[in-house]
């Protein structure tokens, strides 16, 4: 019996330091959480003051250019980084588009969708219909090669294309971890009467 005892002693002294250390490093997870910056959302307001959206932070501003009619067109593109997601958006006039009725609209929301997919050599994960505010517009999810998931959300105002943006790397950060700021990005937009 007392040869027992100090293997017991050993194994009662192992197990307390290994609860020891399970406790100290649950308090500093804890503490590091609770010690992060909340985000600041900021709201970005289209100049014409016909959309608004927010970011997580302060976004940039730049131009693109996209093969999107007959011709170039160059665009602005408000864009937002973070650590393994990227938000941007883009409005951009349309080279010869007439206004179109609601059918004609979903079968260009449907046409841009397939390009983009194809472009991208990505495969369609969701697509779906969507209002907001009274305008229709498009909401589909594609998935990338590389661990790379994008979802756009499209609208037309008139002859003008509106694109919400969203990018997830999962090979820099888990998608459970981005998919509350992307979903907070993408509900965000409005358009004020």
């Amino acid at each position: 019996m007392r040869k027992l005892l100090p293997n017991i002693n050993k194994s009662v002294r192992w197990q307390g330091r290994m609860l020891f250390l399970l406790g100290l490093c649950s308090m500093m997870g804890a503490f590091s959480v609770a010690c992060q910056k909340p985000e600041i959302w900021h709201e970005y307001r289209s100049p014409e003051g016909t959309f608004v959206v927010e970011f997580p932070g302060k976004s940039e501003e730049t131009s693109r250019t996209s093969p999107l009619s007959n011709g170039d067109v160059k665009y602005p593109q408000i864009r937002w980084n973070g650590n393994g997601v990227s938000l941007d958006i883009t409005y951009a006039e349309i080279p010869d588009l007439r206004v179109l009725n609601k059918d004609e609209a979903k079968e260009y929301y449907e046409f841009l969708r397939t390009q983009m997919v194809k472009m991208n050599h990505s495969q369609l994960m969701q697509s779906e219909d969507i209002i907001v505010n009274g305008k229709s517009g498009q909401d589909f999810t594609e998935v990338r090669q590389g661990g790379k998931v994008a979802r756009y959300r499209l609208f037309l105002l008139g002859t003008k294309l509106l694109s919400l943006r969203a990018e997830q790397d999962v090979g820099v950060r888990p998608i459970t971890e981005t998919s509350s700021t992307v979903e907070k990005f993408m509900t965000s937009l409005r358009f004020p009467e």
